[in-house]
This record gives structure tokens, C-alpha cells and sequence, in this order.
């Protein structure tokens, strides 16, 4: 596993995302443009990981969760 690959440990698993997907809202419309919104699964993911590691949002540049930390402030 490369460092830019998380465990599957820390995947949403499967059965959850079948459950989860269908509570989350659509994207809007953007009149102006801008930044396209992250995939659903992969901010989930994202989400959990932080959660169970404790992880700061930052450090999860490497591991391909976010887009940019910049976008995040």
C-alpha cells in the first residue's frame, strides 16, 4: 500500500454507502460557476476516516480525500 492509498479499513463499506447514498441531498445548481463538488462517497469517506483516526482535515491531502485544503476554509 503506497501512501497515498488508505486502508480499506477505513473505507465506507459497501452495505453503508447503499443505505447513506440516498439521504444526501442533490447538487444544487451553481448560476455562477465554480468548483465542482467532491464526489458523495469520497467526502463520506473522508468524513469517517477523520473521525476514527483523529486525523487533522490538513493531513488528508496524501491520502486523496479532499480537493484542496484551501477549498476548505
Amino acid at each position: 500500500m503506497s501512501c497515498t492509498e488508505i486502508d480499506p479499513q477505513f473505507l465506507l463499506p459497501d452495505e453503508v454507502w447503499e443505505r447513506a447514498k440516498h439521504v444526501i441531498p442533490a447538487e444544487r445548481p451553481k448560476p455562477k460557476g465554480g468548483r465542482p463538488r467532491m464526489e458523495n462517497r469520497q467526502a463520506l469517506n473522508a468524513i469517517f476516516y477523520l473521525l476514527r483516526t483523529g486525523c487533522h482535515w490538513n493531513n488528508t491531502s496524501r491520502l486523496s480525500l479532499k480537493q484542496s485544503w484551501k477549498s476548505q476554509k
